[in-house]
């Protein structure tokens, strides 16, 4: 019972990483360009318009990307390639001796 609890929570905190990643990706990079163009004052004053359209435009992308992720190689499969990346999992530059 126990079990079945832990398994379900790490399976929904697992599929809410992958369908929360490009919207997060995408209010960023929308705050960035505001901020750019705009100027901090436009950004501070409208934030809330600017992150709502972001994640409307970023809902896309993450509705495709669980899509693809549940219909091919599945969540626990994703997960366990990208833990034995060789990239993600190299140890820190060591200082020259």
């Amino acid at each position: 019972m126990v079990e079945r609890i832990a398994v379900g929570l790490l399976l929904a905190a697992l599929w809410l990483g992958i369908w929360l990643s490009p919207i997060l990706l995408t209010m960023a990079a929308a705050c960035l360009m505001v901020w750019g163009w705009q100027g901090a004052d436009y950004l501070v004053a409208n934030i809330l318009m600017v992150l709502m359209l972001a994640a409307g435009i970023g809902l896309v992308p993450a509705c495709w990307l669980s899509e693809r992720v549940r219909k091919g190689p599945g969540l626990l499969t994703l997960h366990g390639w990208l833990m034995n990346n060789r990239e993600l999992n190299k140890p820190g530059s060591r200082p020259l001796l």
